[in-house]
């Protein structure tokens, strides 16, 4: 059974790294550390053990640990976060992942002072987009279960890259969800995007009733209630066909809303100015919650 102990600067992890320090913000240890050789900078994740995890299980999961790093490392792609292999000392398990510096996209939406443009949201949502399609596109589609902003990180040049693949949650009693072709999980990650998608455009969670209202153009809202509502008959049945639509979307004329939507607006602003206010980007949530 691996211990939950943490290591400590300086550390050796399967003689080839070397911690160079604890990075704060995660549930689960995550480290900075150097290759020996190379010097190239990881980022080492370590998974801990749910002591309530029966002990014949945990074969199983060692097994979904090791197809997991290798579909990964494979799956070669300029906005997933490059892993490159994971160490299994007996006691700890670590992944080790390319280091992508910059900003979370839940730092880069709710500490701007100024809320990113329309288009550079979607831009961020069609990159993400991109991703899961290349995650999905195989005979056993991977998922991406822990699927928020804070696992989406904004480089220094603005791309939007998928950090962060649900690996910690392979020893948790729970299932973890990681591989499979079943429907009902595939629309969990259809809204989980949704989610993620909705919150880039408005800082903050939405229901399907509140993006009817917002000042979204009719095919955009149209597009993102059939994540938010769930409804598999309405929405793509890919993340590539949704990539094209959004992307079609984003490059159509801005439709003028219709008289009953310009009403129903004010009157939503008249009920709740200080909601009207933050919907537009003039007054900021203090921090995102998950």
């Amino acid at each position: 059974m691996h211990t939950t102990r943490r290591r400590v600067q300086g550390a050796i992890v399967g003689g080839k790294y070397i911690l160079s320090g604890l990075l704060p913000g995660s549930s689960d240890a995550v480290f900075r550390a150097n290759e020996f050789g190379s010097g190239r900078s990881v980022v080492l994740k370590e998974l801990t053990v749910d002591p309530e995890l029966p002990e014949e299980e945990l074969p199983r999961r060692n097994r979904l640990l090791r197809e997991s790093v290798l579909l990964l490392k494979n799956a070669v792609h300029p906005l997933l976060a490059t892993v490159y292999d994971y160490v299994d000392e007996g006691e700890r398990v670590y992944v080790a992942m390319e280091w992508i510096p910059g900003t979370t996209l839940a730092q880069a939406v709710l500490m701007s002072p100024v809320r990113p443009s329309r288009e550079r949201a979607l831009r961020w949502g069609l990159s993400i987009c991109d991703c899961l399609h290349h995650l999905q596109d195989r005979p056993r589609p991977f998922l991406s279960p822990a699927l928020n902003p804070d696992h989406v990180m904004v480089t220094e040049t603005g791309e939007a890259r998928l950090i962060n693949f649900g690996l910690g949650r392979i020893f948790r009693l729970k299932e973890p969800g990681l591989f499979t072709d079943e429907s009902a999980l595939l629309v969990d990650e259809f809204h989980r995007y949704g989610d993620l998608l909705t919150f880039t455009l408005f800082g903050r969670s939405i229901t399907a009733a509140e993006l009817e209202q917002s000042e979204l153009p009719p095919r955009l809202t149209e597009l993102l209630g059939t994540l938010l509502r769930r409804r598999t008959g309405d929405r793509p049945p890919t993340f590539q066909e949704f990539h094209r639509c959004l992307r079609e979307a984003l490059q159509s004329p801005t439709d003028a809303p219709s008289r009953q939507t310009v009403w129903s607006r004010l009157r939503g602003a008249l009920r709740s100015p200080m909601k009207w206010c933050r919907d537009q980007g003039w007054c900021w949530p203090r921090r995102f919650s998950s």
